[in-house]
């Protein structure tokens, strides 16, 4: 049950809000003032984009129609209680044409939302109220001028889909290809399984070939580990002998070495001997030349205190250079920036005209935009227009046809008799309108045609008007970074003039350096001969205090000449003595004998590797083979089943097939007859004619009306205004009989083409009807005001704004 209802900018209001209660709201107003927009605005609150898409199929507008012209954000909330009694909040929000996800949501009574976004929402209205979109649609809401659709040519379609009849069609086709697949499922199945069952066998005799030729290895590699094993002992007692004749051959060999390596030193201290002995004499000769060399070492110190002074001179003048180096090196690097001014002008220039072009072009392309929103809004008019005028011709050509059609000259209108010349006057006057009618919609047509193949173009320009405004927003990101480079040069040029005034004081400080290197050059000339002086001093100093030195290495060597003379006679007495026990050829043999054990040892574990490679691949294959085989029953057991399960759904598929045939005209033949006790019901109770006796649906969903004689008419040959009342009759009974007993239902205009009669009898049967709590009129007369339990007031202000009086 709607409880009440708000809308911002929604279609001609601006901001309204409407209370409903259960029993009859009457919204009230004159055509145009607004009442159709606040039930679309209850439509499209509960259903969304979803009742727009249903809507649009027929030709209705789109979510950018909804908004109010000139406004960005459209909003419409609406309070319902459910069937469990829960109050509900939904809103939905549009900006810009589109559906805004975040601000569209259904609440519950303690605030917490249960659904965000346009799909999401409907789907949960759907699940909590029971009621489709579609039902709503056909059954619940009747909208102006729409009341008597289900009269028309397409009502067969239309009653089988609200009845479901396609679905069960379609149920048919699918259960048709779901035992073409089962069918085919379970032949591949069969012939899957006896595919598995010959690899089996063909895995069971490769089983037992693997493990007969494991039994012929294992009994090989065992008289091969026992060859290996005697190989190896004998070999290991070989090895102890050569390892002992080894050990005695290399000992005789190092002390031969060691004995030539004794004579050897023996000759090195006595050549080292004589040597000393020289030196010794000529240091006793350097005493003289010592004190020489000390008096002019003395006469030197005075120049070396004068090249310390220059020298410190030199380093200062050395960190001044420092520093006018590095100057000089930022000068050019800053050069090389300041370099760049002329092309970073020349860019923003460039940049600078680019703007204003693409400025222009923007311009251009609103201007076109604007002309485009012109053409819509004349568009929006010209389809209104169309409208009205084929309603009108539609009503025009039912009156000639029933003026035609008639036996008696009566008036379609008020029955009353008239003369054949009346009649004439009266035909000839409605054709010519139509005839004018018809050339009208033509000349219409073809503006909409033009308008939309103007309307085409606005994508393409949207689309070139957002390219322009990146490239715009690019120019000046450019334009503004061009700036800021410029500026950056700008202090850099102040910068570089600074760095040159202190190069030129830098320069005269550097022009003493040269003269004080030249002085520097010309002192460690002379201090390079002092320092010669020096070290020859100190050369012949350190000769004569080796003069001692000598003495004592001349008598140790002679000493170790005494020690090595005696260890070389030890050692030539040991090599005597190990010669006896050591024999060359013995020696080679047992060599040679090893060698042959050792290739026999590595060919006899190469083979036995080998077997037990062979071994070890044998057992990798049958365990392959009996994890496959294992794979194989597993899957042979699953194919038996699949199978048998796939018969058995097969046998039910094809039964449940079989039994669609005999569900869809019991279904349908059911939902007739409860339809026509429904609609009996109802017709004799609005009905003031008392020659009509019932009204019934056929089988083949043709409408008929009987006369107490209990002949059948068709509908056809009825009035607009017993058509209407037919029309309520036949949705009132399909809403009961598809829904049962419904919380609301909203009737958007029903009295059109009703008489007074008819009208009161309507209204009488709406205030006493319990099959729907909440019952939602509109109407420009105010008959239902008398039997309504609330009133909604609609307005429409001079200035085309809609406005609500509760």
């Amino acid at each position: 049950m709607i409880i009440r209802l708000e809308v911002e900018n929604w279609r001609s209001y601006i901001r309204a809000s409407a209370t409903f209660t259960e029993g009859i709201t009457f919204v009230h107003g004159v055509n145009g003032a607004g009442k159709t927009s606040l039930l679309e605005a209850i439509a499209y609150a509960l259903y969304g984009s979803r009742w727009l898409r249903l809507a649009r199929r027929e030709g209705e507008e789109r979510l950018s129609d909804l908004q109010r012209r000139g406004s960005s954000i459209t909003k419409v909330r609406l309070w319902f209680r459910a069937p469990s009694g829960e109050v509900y909040v939904v809103q939905r929000c549009i900006v810009g044409g589109r559906s805004q996800r975040d601000s569209t949501y259904l609440m519950d009574s303690r605030g917490r939302r249960l659904a965000i976004g346009d799909e999401e929402v409907t789907e949960a209205i759907e699940r909590i109220t029971g009621i489709s979109c579609r039902a709503f649609r056909e059954l619940l809401y009747v909208r102006q001028g729409e009341l008597k659709d289900i009269l028309k040519e397409r009502r067969r379609e239309k009653l089988d889909e609200l009845l479901r009849i396609k679905d069960l069609e379609k149920a048919k086709d699918s259960m048709r290809d779901v035992i073409s697949k089962l069918d085919t499922a379970l032949r591949l199945t069969i012939q899957e399984l006896s595919q598995v069952e010959h690899l089996i066998r063909e895995y069971e005799n490769r089983v037992l070939d693997i493990s007969k030729k494991m039994d012929g290895l294992v009994k090989l590699i065992e008289e091969y580990r026992t060859r290996v094993s005697s190989i190896e002992s004998r070999l290991e007692e070989m090895k102890k002998r050569e390892e002992e004749l080894r050990s005695y051959r290399e000992r005789i060999q190092n002390l031969r070495l060691e004995v030539a390596n004794l004579r050897t030193v023996r000759e090195r201290y006595i050549s080292e001997i004589r040597v000393l002995e020289g030196e010794l004499q000529r240091v006793k000769e350097l005493r003289d030349e010592v004190e020489r060399l000390a008096r002019e070492l003395q006469r030197a110190s005075e120049l070396e205190q004068r090249l310390r002074s220059l020298r410190e001179q030199e380093k200062q003048l050395l960190n001044l250079l420092g520093e006018y180096t590095y100057l000089l090196n930022q000068v050019k690097e800053y050069e090389k920036l300041l370099s760049e001014v002329n092309r970073l002008r020349d860019e923003y220039e460039k940049c600078s005209q680019e703007l204003r072009l693409l400025e222009s072009e923007r311009s251009k392309l609103l201007q076109q935009l604007s002309l485009i929103r012109k053409f819509e809004e004349e568009y929006s008019e010209l389809l209104k227009r169309r409208a009205q005028l084929e309603q009108e011709l539609s009503i025009l050509r039912n009156f000639v046809d029933n003026l035609e059609g008639s036996r008696v000259a009566t008036c379609p209108l008020c029955e009353r008799e008239i003369s054949s010349e009346y009649r004439e006057l009266i035909l000839k006057r409605k054709r010519k309108r139509i005839e004018e009618l018809k050339n009208t919609l033509t000349d219409l047509s073809k503006r909409i045609q033009e308008i939309e193949q103007s309307l085409k173009q606005r994508d393409e320009l949207l689309s070139r008007l957002l390219n322009v405004e990146q490239c715009i927003a690019s120019a000046r990101s450019r334009l503004q970074e061009l700036e800021s480079k410029l500026r950056e040069l700008s202090d850099l040029q102040k910068q570089v003039q600074s760095m040159y005034e202190k190069i030129k004081t830098l320069e005269g400080k550097l022009s003493e350096l040269e003269r004080i290197r030249d002085d520097i050059t010309q002192l460690e000339r002379e201090a390079g001969r002092v320092q010669e002086l020096r070290e020859r001093l100190s050369s012949l100093m350190q000769e004569l205090s080796r003069e001692r030195v000598l003495e004592q290495k001349i008598a140790e060597l002679r000493e170790r000449v005494s020690e090595v003379t005696e260890l070389i006679e030890c050692k030539e007495r040991e090599v005597k003595s190990l010669l006896t026990k050591f024999n060359e050829e013995e020696y080679t043999n047992l060599q040679s004998s090893i060698q042959h054990l050792e290739e026999e040892l590595v060919r006899s574990k190469s083979e036995l590797s080998r077997l037990e490679g062979e071994l070890k691949s044998y057992h990798e294959q049958l365990s392959e083979a009996k994890r496959k085989l294992s794979e194989l029953e597993k899957r042979r057991e699953e194919l038996i089943r699949k199978r048998q399960n796939l018969e058995r759904v097969l046998a039910v598929a094809s039964l449940i097939r079989r039994s669609y045939d005999e569900i869809k005209p019991m279904l349908r033949s059911l939902v007739i007859e409860a339809i026509n006790m429904e609609a009996e019901n109802l017709f004799n109770q609005l009905k003031h004619k008392k020659n009509y006796e019932s009204i019934e649906i056929s089988p083949d969903y043709e409408v008929y009306i009987r006369d107490r004689s209990g002949a059948k008419y068709l509908i056809d040959y009825c009035s607009e205004g017993e058509k209407t009342l037919i029309a309520l009759v036949l949705r009132y009974a399909l809403a009961k009989v598809l829904i049962g007993e419904t919380p609301i239902l909203i009737l958007d205009e029903p009295t059109e083409h009703l008489d007074r009669e008819h009208r009161a009898r309507l209204i009488r049967w709406l205030s006493t009807c319990e099959w729907a709590r909440q019952l939602i009129v509109t109407s420009h007369i105010d008959e239902f005001s008398q039997v309504a339990n609330n009133v909604v007031e609609v307005r429409v202000r001079e200035d085309g704004v809609s406005e609500v009086i509760q």
